[in-house]
């Protein structure tokens, strides 16, 4: 079958690759990346590679995809991944700082996380929202 991404590295990559692929100081997963594009850019199939590193062939196959589009030394990290949306917009962090530095309600000295979530959920700023969200987005703003 043929190849669809072929790996020719540098020889500045190339020498990189081997020191980390050679050297264990750094994790576990970029010395076998780095394994892997050494070998692909000896002309090894991804089956071979696949099976000297122990590893799926569809692993290598993708690793060489990465490669291709980022260059070898930026294929040995992961991807960025987009993460979560936060719970509260910045309007929705005015509130909580309003309510924060507001009187606290009857019958309580101050106010807790568990409160000021209660409260957020009163004044239909956000639909449900835990009080460690809470704490961490005070936190965030001092």
């Amino acid at each position: 079958m043929q190849k669809a991404y072929h790996i020719r590295l540098t020889p500045e990559e190339r020498a990189s690759l081997t020191a980390i692929a050679r050297t264990g100081t750094t994790r576990a997963y970029r010395m076998r990346r780095a394994q892997m594009l050494l070998l692909a850019d000896r002309g090894k199939t991804d089956a071979a590679i696949a099976a000297q590193v122990e590893t799926h062939p569809r692993t290598v196959s993708r690793l060489r995809q990465r490669a291709a589009a980022v260059g070898a030394l930026a294929a040995l990290d992961h991807a960025p991944r987009p993460g979560a949306r936060p719970k509260l917009d910045s309007t929705g962090e005015m509130v909580l700082t309003a309510v924060a530095c507001s009187p606290p309600p009857d019958g309580h000295a101050r106010w807790s996380t568990y409160l000021l979530a209660e409260r957020l959920v009163a004044l239909e700023t956000i639909d449900a929202i835990s009080p460690r969200t809470v704490a961490r987005r005070l936190k965030k703003t001092h």
